[in-house]
């Protein structure tokens, strides 16, 4: 992938994330070089945060420009409560009207297309899920756990009505700002560049239009029949 959070990894599932144990010390984030050891405290414990929550339901404006691969632009909607995440992907890749539903609940993947108006179930499998690396909660977990990250604070934003605490991260090739939910812990924006610049520059953003907690259900109904095994 292009970049160290990359977003357009659709079809190849989620990057390899190895999340540091909550209730990383300061002095540790100092002592491996991660930056402001405040902000780094601060991020991993937003991170492990939004991890646990019980339920959410998140929307975002995802915007890729990926010169060496598929770009895209979508509302990409996530509802997740106990075991069970549906993903709705409303939207085009490389310019074609484009839509994805997943539903995960813990034992089987159901993955639903627009290209064959379809839907396949198999084993809850990242690798199998085509949505997976637009995982908000996936995203947190690769940067916080990239032993390359250094992070400083940056100016507070607001998306969605919540204020959030944001912080500018680089990885190795690419540089990011990510604001968080101080209270959930969940992922506001995320916008990221790498590569050089100009036309062939890699960018990526998700950013949040709604979010909530009060999760009452998950709808798992899919828009086209289950195709046969």
């Amino acid at each position: 992938m292009a970049a160290a959070w990359s977003l357009v990894g659709c079809g190849s599932g989620s990057p390899e994330a190895t999340t540091t144990p909550p209730g990383a010390t300061a002095s540790a984030a100092a002592s491996t070089g991660h930056g402001d050891a405040n902000a780094y405290q601060h991020f991993q414990a937003a991170a492990t945060e939004f991890a646990a929550l019980p339920a959410y339901a998140v929307t975002y404006d995802a915007r890729v420009n990926n010169p060496a691969g598929a770009s895209f632009s979508a509302t990409v909607a996530f509802t997740h409560k106990d075991t069970v995440t549906r993903v709705q992907f409303d939207g085009t890749v490389n310019g074609k009207e484009t839509h994805f539903t997943t539903v995960q609940d813990g034992k089987t993947l159901t993955v639903c297309q627009s290209q064959t108006s379809s839907c396949a179930q198999t084993t809850d499998k990242s690798n199998m899920n085509p949505l997976a690396s637009l995982d908000p909660v996936g995203v947190l977990q690769t940067v916080s756990g990239d032993p390359s990250m250094t992070i400083a604070t940056a100016p507070a934003q607001t998306f969605a009505g919540v204020a959030g605490n944001c912080y500018s991260v680089t990885q190795q090739a690419q540089k990011s700002t990510f604001c968080l939910d101080p209270a959930t812990g969940i992922l506001l924006l995320a916008v990221g560049q790498s590569g050089a610049t100009g036309s062939q520059q890699f960018t990526e953003s998700i950013a949040a239009t709604a979010v909530s907690t009060a999760v009452s259900t998950v709808d798992t109904s899919t828009p086209y029949p289950l195709a046969s095994s």
